[in-house]
């Protein structure tokens, strides 16, 4: 038990949460930064668990990235589920075999809610649902990723990826996908990304099929080098996203979810062509 997980648990919701239609998923994108005169206050808001893991890394550039993610999603969490971000229980139990530690992240406080985050190069993302269970990742261009095209691709797959013009790029969008959907079956790196299998690359959205059934996944460019996917247990109808520059802001936060949306992704569009 967390200590102090009692008192979070009994506390006051903070105001009305908001809702997410089904079918929707509502896509977060945030640069979060922390200064080290700012780490060791903002440490004191997490939970003893997320405490310790921060104080882990070697690097104090890697603590000061890992603590503002964190602080950025217990702020975005808090605007859905009513409490107060640092009430807030994030659990990690895999509901396949009770492991603790690489299971997909629940609230305690509101189970019914489901979310995944991802992050590279600085960016965070953050997916939010409610209906059905998601998965987001990030995945950048790196030089010589073809040498890891059989950690990523099953056999079947192999023909059609060496056919693509651009073979590391398509190996990016497949390796983004893949990762999307088995952070949504809830077994992330646990599972093989050859287990996670596509039809193609030819549409921005498709039904793959992992651990036995099907998964939607909707897959975009946010970026020359950078793809980011969604990987969702129920048909993506909508996408609707929001960027916030002052993520450790719970009022940026609060008055982005009040303005008129910014970026809108219906059922046949998507960020960049």
């Amino acid at each position: 038990m967390i200590p102090g997980a009692s008192s979070r648990l009994n506390a006051k919701p903070r105001g009305e949460a908001t809702h997410v239609p089904r079918r929707t998923i509502h896509l977060w994108l945030l640069r979060p930064t922390l200064t080290q005169a700012d780490l060791t206050d903002q440490l004191r808001t997490l939970p003893e668990n997320e405490r310790s893991r921060a104080q882990r890394f070697r690097s104090n550039t890697h603590a000061r990235q890992w603590v503002a993610s964190r602080l950025s999603l217990r702020r975005i969490l808090a605007a859905y589920s009513g409490f107060a971000a640092d009430a807030l229980i994030i659990e990690t139990n895999c509901r396949w075999c009770g492991h603790l530690y690489h299971g997909k992240p629940r609230l305690r406080e509101e189970p019914s809610l489901s979310f995944s985050l991802a992050h590279t190069r600085g960016l965070l993302a953050v997916a939010i649902t409610e209906t059905s269970d998601v998965g987001v990742d990030l995945e950048a261009m790196s030089p010589n990723l073809r040498a890891l095209a059989w950690d990523v691709c099953a056999p079947s797959e192999m023909a059609w990826l060496m056919s693509e013009p651009d073979t590391d790029r398509a190996l990016v969008r497949v390796w983004v996908r893949k990762e999307a959907v088995s952070k949504a079956v809830g077994l992330g790196l646990v599972m093989p990304l050859p287990q996670v299998r596509l039809s193609g690359l030819t549409r921005r959205q498709e039904i793959a099929v992992a651990n036995g059934q099907a998964w939607w996944v909707r897959e975009w460019q946010l970026g020359p080098d950078l793809y980011c996917a969604v990987g969702s247990s129920e048909p993506i109808e909508e996408m609707r996203v929001f960027q916030v520059d002052d993520a450790l802001s719970e009022s940026a936060i609060h008055r982005e979810l009040l303005l008129p949306l910014r970026a809108v992704i219906a059922k046949d569009q998507c960020l960049q062509p």
